[in-house]
């Protein structure tokens, strides 16, 4: 989970570590209201943190998007699946069952 950071995501378009691709490409797949594309959640993210005082410099946040793009590419490239086959209503029965997770 520490390598979740958005800048990130271009040091990890190149690493064979599907497992850190996916739980940061996870991450760029939710806003505050649910599961959304990746190109609205890096619209929702550029509203959001335009005047934040860690907000990337523009032509890095356009890189790092890119590579983020790419390792969604990477990923559903193993998968049957395609992104837009991810929606809060597909993962609904997911959810739920995860609401009586309890961690010990």
């Amino acid at each position: 989970m520490n390598k979740v950071n958005f800048s990130d995501f271009c040091a990890q378009c190149d690493m064979d570590d599907f497992n850190t691709k996916i739980v940061h490409y996870s991450d760029a797949r939710v806003d505050p209201h649910g599961v959304v594309s990746y190109d609205e959640r890096m619209n929702e993210a550029l509203k959001r943190y335009k005047n934040h005082k860690n907000a990337l410099p523009e032509e890095e946040r356009i890189k790092s998007v890119a590579c983020g793009k790419e390792i969604e590419r990477q990923i559903f490239a193993q998968c049957k699946i395609k992104p837009e086959d991810i929606t809060d209503e597909s993962i609904a029965p997911i959810m739920e069952e995860l609401r009586g997770f309890v961690i010990k």
